[in-house]
């Protein structure tokens, strides 16, 4: 009895180390985008109308973001990290009707890089058009050359690319480093990590993505200045054959910038074929710029990374030729 007795134990050690090692598993980053893509999914357009809501933080609240988090001693292997997500300080969340943004704003998108934006302002009307190769931007009426380091319709490139091969090249774009990955977790969540090692925040860009829903959570990226500027995606809903997130929220050092929540969603809708005509309407806003002046230097900065947007463009097309 005793002979019969311990190849079983063996047996059952085995299977017990294997179990859990395989929910330790990280397959690699290549693999992990291509899971999800095709849990997201892709329109073939894409319409959303958002609303934006802006933290007042109080002194006391803005100091605490200055507090000092111990990094995690090593876990043992086989065994997901803890938690180190920051959370942000207690904040007074106000309309923005109470301060001089944007009251709404709607966002069109055509893979794999055609945004339109449209943001109502108390005094006014701002519009961002791009076709992947060249963008415009006006305000008020007036053609407008200075554009964000970091415009808030980044977001969209991540939610909509059809194929995991054109999502890797934009990511490798964006300075993600896919072939770096490594398992964390994120308010409780296991995650995915596509460009850093846990718990690394701060040096690389990076992408989060949910273990189990396989939806992207966190963007985190480093800007000219140093600073981490962060994207976290939530509130994750399926329409049609689409998951789109209904809460995207914008921090820079772990402060909450405003705050997106979808007002509406439309999924594959009908646009008219001078939606994203840059073209046309530089025509309706001709105001060129000289190149020695600041503001033509401004439009200079504009075409930064185009050839990436038009190189992944010209794959998109071969694809579905």
């Amino acid at each position: 009895m005793r002979y019969r007795i311990d190849p079983l134990i063996r047996i059952l050690s085995l299977v017990l180390v294997l179990a859990g090692s395989a929910g330790a598993y990280m397959p690699s980053g290549p693999h992990v985008l291509d899971l999800m893509v095709h849990q997201v999914g892709s329109p073939r357009t894409l319409q959303v109308e958002w609303h934006r809501t802006i933290p007042q933080i109080t002194p006391d609240a803005a100091a605490e973001t200055d507090a000092v988090i111990p990094a995690p001693v090593g876990a043992t292997k086989g065994i997901l990290p803890a938690d180190t997500t920051r959370h942000e300080p207690e904040a007074a969340i106000i309309e923005t009707s109470l301060v001089p943004e944007a009251l709404s704003e709607t966002h069109w998108y055509q893979p794999p890089a055609s945004i339109r934006t449209e943001a109502r302002l108390p005094g006014g009307e701002a519009v961002f058009v791009t076709d992947g190769f060249s963008e415009i931007r006006i305000r008020d009426g007036r053609r407008v050359f200075h554009l964000p380091d970091r415009p808030e319709y980044h977001y969209l490139e991540l939610l909509t690319y059809p194929d995991r091969f054109l999502l890797n090249r934009r990511l490798l774009a964006l300075g993600i480093d896919t072939e770096v990955y490594s398992l964390g977790r994120f308010e409780g969540r296991p995650v995915y990590i596509i460009g850093a090692v846990y718990p690394d925040e701060t040096n690389q860009p990076q992408l989060w993505i949910d273990k189990t829903r396989k939806v992207p959570l966190r963007w985190l990226e480093t800007d000219a200045d140093g600073r981490v500027l962060e994207t976290r995606f939530s509130d994750w809903r399926q329409q049609e054959k689409v998951r789109f997130p209904h809460r995207i929220t914008f921090y820079q050092d772990d402060v909450k910038q405003f705050e997106l929540t979808v007002n509406t969603l439309i999924v594959n809708p009908a646009v008219a074929p001078d939606l994203f005509d840059v073209a046309a309407m530089e025509r309706l806003f001709p105001e060129p710029a000289d190149p020695d002046t600041p503001a033509g230097h401004q439009a200079d900065s504009m075409t930064h990374d185009i050839d990436a947007i038009r190189e992944t463009i010209e794959d998109f097309r071969k694809l579905y030729q």
